[in-house]
């Protein structure tokens, strides 16, 4: 069966790695049961029936899961731990997304070592989508394009042990030559606009949330 057949076919359609540069499609007819394979390290996971594995560009790989997810049930596998990942974000948590936070983006730089940043974000309700704004002169930037998947982590400063995190994949970066979306960031944490000084550098960078955990 082909890539284009597994992903017009209303089942359920999850998404990973399968391999370097290569991602894996499971479709589950519905009433199907998952078949338990050991995983390694002494973990079960859940293989699904039917897998297609479709070599590519991990970023362009990322498009193509992304484009058919918002037309079929998605359900997605923490290949890692065997977990459900959760694909809506929590209404218990959701003044963690509303209120002017700081979130800790994480993401992998190209000898695979993480790196943690404080950053500024707008939750997108109606997209369903994290954005953020960058620069191409830092170094995240260029890490985006080696690597798109990333994580967040939004704290509760009144509660410390209670957080929002956010796992996702980079699904577009846009110029913001203006500035526009840096001063929408500006008014959210600081009240006031100014002059964005970087603007010709400024690119807003939208986050596609793959799963949620909260506590």
């Amino acid at each position: 069966m082909s890539t284009d057949a597994v992903l017009s076919t209303p089942l359920i359609i999850s998404f990973g790695l399968c391999g370097p540069g290569s991602l894996v499609f499971e479709t589950v007819r519905p009433r199907v049961q998952f078949r338990p394979r050991p995983h390694a390290h002494g973990r079960w996971r859940y293989i699904a029936l039917q897998t297609v594995c479709q070599p590519g560009r991990p970023k362009d790989l990322a498009q193509i899961a992304l484009q058919h997810r918002a037309t079929a049930n998605t359900l997605l596998l923490n290949q890692s731990t065997g977990g459900v990942g959760v694909t809506d974000a929590p209404d218990s948590h959701a003044d963690l997304l509303s209120r002017p936070l700081f979130a800790h983006l994480a993401t992998v730089r190209p000898d695979g070592a993480p790196l943690v940043n404080p950053m500024w974000f707008l939750w997108d309700e109606a997209r369903g989508v994290v954005k953020l704004t960058h620069t191409k002169r830092r170094s995240n930037y260029n890490f985006f394009q080696s690597e798109p998947r990333v994580a967040m982590d939004i704290s509760d400063p009144d509660d410390p042990y209670r957080y929002l995190q956010i796992r996702g994949v980079v699904e577009a970066i846009e110029d913001d030559p203006t500035g526009a979306f840096y001063k929408v960031l500006q008014l959210r944490y600081r009240g006031t606009v100014g002059e964005v000084s970087d603007r010709e550098y400024r690119v807003v960078v939208t986050i596609r949330p793959t799963g949620f955990k909260v506590r």
